[in-house]
């Protein structure tokens, strides 16, 4: 950035808003006519906003190549691509407005929690069993995009049923609450989250009325697995899975040029098989909802038997079934870290 002598007139010129005048000013210290690029900076980060956000990136890098001093012109060219985050940020007016009080707090309670080493792994799939039981993160992120993270914040870990409210908003956005709600209720089950049993309700149809069986919520495993069943359901597995996983990258502002720090979804083949060999439960909800006529997928025709035995056939494995666990035992099997995780739930929160 050019240094100017001439601040003065620049700062009091009709075209330069009070706002940006204030902003400026709240940065000065000893000289009214400039603030320092390290003291700029730093008000940013103490806010809770990061150096690796994307709508800060351009910011950055113009601190970056500015030298110490930086002039009210250049200034206003540096917040130029992110001037109301800016604004807010300087102003204590984010979502968290004393983020080092904040920050302070959670720290206390980090130091103590640490200490509790009791409870059990979770076991139902063997990889999960073998996690180190040591290791304890905290990741909190505002729906303004400031960040809290503290401990193994950056260890993967494979998202499990916290997938199942991304999982409804990805088809909601898709298909609509219309289509997406004939397939899955709305409504409490009060039963175990991967209990066999469905929600039967009335459909009128021709002025006809007939009963239906859907699953009662997308939190509980059966409909999860429908809104998994839901997602591109006529496209090929490979497809699908990258669909899904480029909804997690916009979420968490992954960039194909790698210009951030948040880096695409990992999947754990490893954990994804697990899931298929011990899933009994689910393989089981899967076949209930494929008996409900609900289960969207490819029609397939059946093909004339082939086993010349005379007592034996074909058996048959229903390709819609197994199309939609694939795709939730996989889902479930993505890996990211807590701060990518918290990054997806503010987005949606915002």
């Amino acid at each position: 950035m050019n240094n100017r002598s001439n601040l003065t007139n620049d700062c009091n010129s009709e075209q330069t808003s009070k706002r940006e005048k204030d902003l400026f000013y709240s940065l000065c210290e000893k000289n009214p006519n400039l603030i320092k690029a390290k003291d700029f900076k730093n008000a940013l980060l103490k806010s809770g906003l990061k150096s690796n956000d994307n709508r800060l990136y351009d910011l950055f890098q113009k601190l970056d190549t500015s030298g110490d001093k930086i002039y009210f012109q250049d200034f206003i060219e540096i917040i130029s691509s992110s001037e109301l985050l800016v604004e807010k940020a300087l102003r204590g007016e984010l979502a968290l407005p004393d983020f080092s009080d904040f920050s302070k707090s959670i720290d206390e309670m980090y130091d103590d929690v640490i200490k509790n080493k009791s409870g059990e792994l979770a076991s139902y799939i063997p990889p999960l069993a073998k996690v180190d039981p040591n290791q304890f993160g905290i990741s909190i992120v505002t729906v303004d995009g400031q960040v809290y993270q503290k401990g193994d914040f950056d260890v993967d870990f494979s998202l499990q049923s916290i997938c199942k409210p991304f999982n409804y908003c990805f088809v909601l956005e898709k298909l609509g609450l219309e289509l997406v709600h004939k397939h899955v209720g709305q409504e409490p089950s009060g039963r175990q989250f991967n209990d066999l049993t469905l929600l039967t309700r009335s459909l009128k149809s021709n002025s006809e009325k007939k009963l239906t069986s859907i699953p009662f919520n997308p939190m509980i495993n059966a409909g999860a697995i429908m809104t998994a069943g839901l997602i591109n359901s006529n496209d090929n597995y490979e497809n699908r899975l990258s669909f899904v996983k480029e909804q997690y990258g916009k979420l968490i502002g992954w960039s194909a040029k790698g210009k951030f720090d948040s880096k695409f979804p990992r999947f754990n083949k490893d954990v994804a098989r697990e899931e298929n060999f011990t899933g009994h439960n689910n393989l089981a909800i899967g076949y209930l909802l494929m008996a409900t006529g609900n289960l969207p997928g490819k029609k397939t025709k059946l093909k004339k038997d082939i086993d010349s035995k005379k007592d034996g056939f074909d058996f048959y494995i229903e390709p819609a079934v197994t199309e939609a666990l694939k795709l939730y035992f996989s889902i479930c099997s993505l890996e990211m870290t807590s701060t990518e995780i918290a990054t997806a739930a503010a987005t949606l929160a915002n």
